[in-house]
């Protein structure tokens, strides 16, 4: 009987640590909230009441999915900059400061009417190509490149003093006519209309054998006489100058009434030969 009091009081003693040690460790990895134990590694106290693990702002408790805590305030999700809230469609947060909507590089808050970023660089206004910065008066931006000014058809550059771009593709120089390439040597480009060549007049096609262009006017056949438009039938072209019909010699205007043209050369009236020769009609008719 003896020993078995002493197996039970030795039962009874590893019995005790054990509890002992059991509620140390418990006590050691929950924590108490009002009135209830709790796990503080996957759960939160709030105000007294557990909830999930970071849903506590203040003493109150939030979705941390749709929500925010700011400085002990629940807003809005992503409204908070700094310890302000703010409203994200219209203003913008940068370096901990609330500035207006899209108007942050970086840290830096810029004024995008006048300023641009690139590569979270503030540049003057329309001069960042990809990440980089450059001088848009004299480079231009292509696909995300720099290169030459004027160098870029469409995504891809050029060298524009011996290339042209038509219609964002590259063709050879002086071949475009609006949007489409054409072979300049055998067609003509009338306004944005390819036509046959050189029958264009200003900016519309005609039928060079039946009309005539007239300073950017279409006329009649041979009805031009430097830039103006004349009546073939009635007046004649002379030295660039339009003049009443047959009054011309050469290029020199007179008057036929009172003059003749002796080959090329304005005579005294009737002072010339059906062969061209100029004579005196007073000499009966003896060459001069």
């Amino acid at each position: 009987r003896f020993n078995m009091k002493i197996a039970f009081s030795v039962v009874l003693i590893v019995f005790t640590l054990n509890m002992h040690v059991v509620k140390s460790r418990f006590h050691s990895s929950n924590g108490v909230c009002g009135r209830q134990q709790y796990d503080p590694r996957i759960r939160s106290c709030c105000g007294g009441v557990v909830t999930s693990k970071g849903s506590c702002c203040g003493t109150r408790s939030y979705d941390y999915r749709f929500r925010s805590c700011c400085r002990g305030v629940i807003t809005s999700k992503g409204s908070c900059c700094g310890t302000r809230s703010y409203n994200y469609r219209f203003r913008s947060c940068c370096g901990g400061m609330i500035t207006s909507k899209g108007s942050c590089c970086g840290t830096r808050s810029y004024d995008y009417r006048f300023r641009s970023c690139c590569g979270g660089m503030i540049t003057s206004k329309g001069s960042c190509c990809g990440t980089r910065s450059y001088d848009y008066r004299f480079r231009s931006c292509c696909k995300g490149k720099i290169t030459s000014k004027g160098s870029c058809c469409g995504t891809r550059s050029y060298d524009y003093r011996y290339r042209s771009c038509c219609g964002g593709k590259i063709t050879s120089k002086g071949s475009c006519c609006g949007t489409r390439s054409y072979d300049y040597r055998l067609r003509s480009c009338c306004g944005v209309v390819i036509t046959s060549k050189g029958s264009c007049c200003g900016t519309s096609s005609y039928d060079y054998r039946f009309r005539s262009c007239c300073n950017g006017k279409i006329t009649s056949k041979g009805s031009c006489c430097g830039t103006r438009s004349y009546d073939y039938r009635f007046g004649s072209c002379c030295g660039g100058m339009i003049t009443s019909k047959g009054s011309c010699c050469g290029t020199i205007s007179y008057d036929n009434r009172f003059r003749s043209c002796c080959r090329g050369k304005i005579t005294s009236k009737g002072s010339c030969f059906s062969q061209f020769v100029a004579y005196d009609p007073l000499s009966r008719g003896k060459v001069i």
